[in-house]
């Protein structure tokens, strides 16, 4: 079974860039990683070979630090969000028939251009034990940075 984990996110927008920031510095077992980005629906051709596919995103909505579920599709699409479900209601139709889940993590600010707050770093560092949940090792966590040249 091809496990493939996710980083969505612009990292010249603040906290929404936590999704690839924390991928890159994750050590796994039992998965691989792929650093999306902002690519949209790109990210789909990426991950297509994958049985289970997790999105890690920043959320500005959620009321908790972090939430772990079972990802449903969502027809339509909107160049501006760039959404998991999105992405999996694109990979359904060129018939992805896995499994996905989306890692949600709080964000605090979303700004341009800016980098991570140290919040959603820390709320990132303990969300990922959620992965141990569908049999990923977190082996180690790196430096939790955001790759933008402008902030």
């Amino acid at each position: 079974m091809k496990v493939c984990v996710v980083g969505l996110g612009n990292e010249c927008f603040g906290d929404d860039g936590i999704g690839p920031a924390l991928v890159r510095a994750l050590e796994l077992e039992g998965a691989e990683k792929v650093i999306a980005g902002i690519k949209g629906l790109q990210t789909a051709f990426d991950v297509l070979d994958c049985d289970v596919v997790i999105f890690v995103d920043a959320s500005f909505t959620l009321d908790k630090d972090y939430e772990l579920r079972e990802l449903e599709p969502k027809e339509g699409y909107d160049p501006h969000s760039n959404s998991p479900a999105e992405i999996l209601a694109f990979m359904k139709s060129m018939g992805f028939d896995g499994k996905a889940y989306v890692l949600e993590i709080k964000g605090e600010k979303a700004c341009f251009p800016c980098t991570l707050s140290d919040e959603v770093i820390e709320r990132g560092k303990r969300a990922v034990k959620e992965l141990e949940k569908l049999g990923i090792k977190v082996k180690g966590i790196g430096e939790v940075v955001a790759e933008c040249k402008g902030a």
